[in-house]
């Protein structure tokens, strides 16, 4: 695939997928292979499906804006601002209330027109000390 081609996709999963909540649409841009390295994230398809659903009950109003895409050969990396309010469960913590921003980065790596392969860096401790929960991050 060409470099736009291949950020078109990573723009699909996280405009489309992630933000709109179309899991439905994950067998048509992921890998069966697909691999989260996250530290919140168990390995596997499976194992992301699991964080986003965790993440959607949590910040039920989620939404990500990207800031920037960059491409070269079968590497996309995104850089965004994810936003939200803390309306449900997260961790064994109640429900704050609270808005949060957060900015990260993820680099996907393309493989037979699919993501493949994704590393994510993402203000974690900056999250959970916005929503007040200590011994995170």
């Amino acid at each position: 695939m060409s470099a736009e081609a291949n950020k078109q996709l990573v723009r699909r999963h996280l405009l489309e997928a992630v933000t709109q909540r179309k899991p439905e649409l994950w067998s048509e841009i992921m890998h069966p292979e697909f691999t989260v390295h996250h530290p919140l994230c168990k390995p596997g398809r499976e194992g992301y499906t699991q964080l986003l659903s965790l993440y959607w009950q949590a910040f039920p109003d989620v939404v990500i804006e990207l800031l920037d895409l960059v491409a070269e050969n079968d590497l996309v990396v995104a850089h965004y601002v994810e936003r939200g309010t803390h309306l449900g469960p997260l961790f064994g913590a109640e429900p704050s209330g609270k808005r949060y921003e957060k900015h990260g980065f993820a680099m996907y790596r393309i493989e037979d027109s699919q993501l493949r392969e994704a590393w994510l860096q993402e203000d974690d401790k900056g999250f959970f000390d916005q929503l007040g929960l200590e011994g995170f991050g």
